[in-house]
């Protein structure tokens, strides 16, 4: 990989991971509005709360871009091309 795409990679990640940072801190900043916007879509305050902190760690691991994060999503990328030939065959189709 060349010098400009490592480059190219980071500015993505971080760019990606900022959209995220700035959301999930907007939610935090406004703690009371947001739960009060949820609680009339029917949303429970604990999954507001397991939701905010998923798109902060999300942001996270954008941004360091893991092993286990890219392995992990290499995985779920094989469980579906590979599910739907299964399924496809067990169904006799």
């Amino acid at each position: 990989m060349d010098v400009i795409s490592k480059w190219a990679q980071v500015v993505g990640r971080v760019a990606l991971g900022t959209i995220f940072v700035v959301s999930g801190l907007g939610k935090l900043a406004a703690w009371r509005g947001t739960v009060a916007y949820a609680a009339s879509k029917g949303v429970p305050e604990i999954l507001l709360a397991i939701a905010t902190a998923l798109e902060l760690l999300g942001a996270v691991s954008i941004v360091v871009a893991t092993t286990s994060g890219q392995s992990l999503l290499r995985s779920s990328r094989w469980r579906w091309s590979t599910s739907s030939r299964t399924s496809a065959s067990a169904a006799g189709y």
